[in-house]
Formats: structure tokens, C-alpha cells, sequence
């Protein structure tokens, strides 16, 4: 669960990430992608519960209708847990190793940009 949301977190974090100009065409579809690769791994291993409100839902439902079957729930903190920690790791460490990347290219943003200044403010209209 932790590797699978990691996955689906690194690659969520490339795509919008605005220094990243490689996905800028092809939009959103590596998050599919990623979505429909980690269903096809993790499913025959855990289920693939990459989104906990997917596996609360249903987890929630069975305790409700099945009285006095109390283990239901019983393992089902991995598929809350594994997410949330997974996707803090791997966006940690999205952030970590594309740090300086971001930077520099921050700093070449700053470095093109112009002050503009307005002298009669009754001519601009927004």
C-alpha cells in the first residue's frame, strides 16, 4: 500500500509540477496510468487500496451490517494508514531529489521578469 500511493504520488507531483515541462501535452494522462499500473500490481497482493475514503466506505459498511463479526475492521488500518504514509515519503522525497531543479529554475524565472508601472490608473481597465 505504502509503495503503490507512493508511485501514484510521484507521479502526480511530476505531472503538476510547473517546472516539469515534459507533461505540459500529454495532461493527465500519467496519472491514469499510474492509477491503472498500481491496480494491476497491488490488486492480487492487497487489494489495492490507494485511496483511503475507497477502503474506509466499504470497511465501514461491513462492520455496520455484519453484527457481532467485530475482525472485519481488523486489518483494514493498513489500507488507511499505507496511504497517508506513503504519500508523505514520496512526496518528501519528490521535493528532496527535484529541490535544486526547482530552484534554479525559479531563479531563472525571477531573473526575467519586469516591473511595469502604471502612470494614469484611469486608462487600464481589468
Amino acid at each position: 500500500e505504502i509503495v503503490a500511493t507512493g508511485v501514484l504520488m510521484l507521479t502526480v507531483m511530476a505531472t503538476v509540477d510547473v517546472s516539469n515541462t515534459s507533461t505540459k501535452e500529454i495532461g493527465v494522462l500519467p496519472i491514469g496510468l499510474a492509477v491503472f499500473v498500481c491496480n494491476l500490481i497491488a490488486i492480487p497482493l492487497t487489494g489495492c487500496g490507494i485511496n483511503p475514503a475507497r477502503s474506509f466506505g466499504p470497511g465501514l459498511i461491513a462492520y455496520l451490517t455484519r453484527s457481532g463479526c467485530e475482525s472485519v475492521l481488523d486489518d483494514h488500518w493498513i489500507y488507511w494508514l499505507g496511504p497517508f504514509v506513503g504519500g508523505a515519503i514520496f512526496s518528501v522525497g519528490y521535493e528532496l531529489i527535484f529541490q535544486d531543479n526547482h530552484e534554479s529554475k525559479n531563479l531563472k524565472n525571477t531573473m526575467h521578469t519586469v516591473d511595469v508601472t502604471i502612470e494614469d490608473e484611469t486608462q487600464c481597465a481589468l
